[in-house]
């Protein structure tokens, strides 16, 4: 008396039907068998005949699309589309996820989320004149973008808001273009003392290889950083 069973892979049993309606009908009475039964079934299929897999899909309570995709550069990605699931309202589209040891961490795609209550107090940089320029300072909740050639100073800018706001809540950064170690470097000569808020904990740095990672892992990083850390402002670079 199992609760689960598992078929790996029906690829197998069509080569024992030899014929795509005794298959069919095998696959109808199993499905009738467990039915009446206690036990949930999970089968594998190679996905190697779209006609057998059309057919399969049409009895299937449940349908769980898994591929890997590889790319020029960095490694190759897997994600997973859930085709259909009866009586329950599925979420749509491609969703990310790793083979990791212990088991699988899956990345949902992000949904707009409902009414959220945002802080009416505003993210200031430290420098008068530049809050003055944006109103007093940035609205929470809002996404502002900095702008121009390489060498302006849009990581300085941002670095200086983060410095700020670090005082008072956690914030995270993520770096694409610039090594972690440089940042802090260049921060702490400008006078914004990052090295202290990355070791009290305050200031979060994070070495992003695009390579790596896939963007469903990053966007989700992202808000555990927000949702479980609350930290208040993010700095992605670029």
């Amino acid at each position: 008396k199992p609760a689960r069973i598992v078929l790996d892979s029906l690829s197998e049993m069509r080569l024992l039907a030899r014929e795509p309606l005794r298959y069919r009908r095998q696959i109808l009475a199993l499905k009738e068998y467990f039915g009446g039964r206690d036990c949930t079934v999970l089968m594998l299929d190679d996905h190697t005949s779209s006609t057998h897999d059309l057919q399969l899909r049409s009895i299937a309570h449940a349908v769980v699309l898994l591929e890997q995709m590889a790319f020029e550069y960095g490694r190759a990605r897997r994600r997973m589309r859930i085709i259909k699931v009866r009586g329950v309202p599925g979420m749509e589209g491609y969703h990310d996820f790793k083979i990791r040891k212990g088991g699988l961490e899956v990345y949902p795609q992000l949904s707009p989320p409902g009414s959220r209550t945002i802080s009416d107090q505003v993210i200031t940089s430290g420098i008068p004149e530049l809050d003055s320029l944006v109103g007093g300072g940035l609205t929470p909740g809002t996404c502002t973008l900095f702008i121009g050639p390489a060498g302006v100073g849009k990581s300085s800018c941002a670095a200086q808001y983060v410095h700020a706001t670090a005082k008072e809540a956690p914030c995270a950064m993520y770096l694409f273009d610039e090594r972690r170690a440089t940042l802090i470097h260049r921060c702490d000569s400008l006078g914004m003392q990052m090295s202290g808020h990355v070791a009290a904990g305050r200031v979060t740095i994070d070495q992003v290889e695009p390579g790596e990672l896939s963007p469903g892992e990053f966007a989700h990083r992202i808000c555990q950083r927000v949702d479980r850390d609350g930290s208040r402002l993010v700095m992605i670079d670029s």
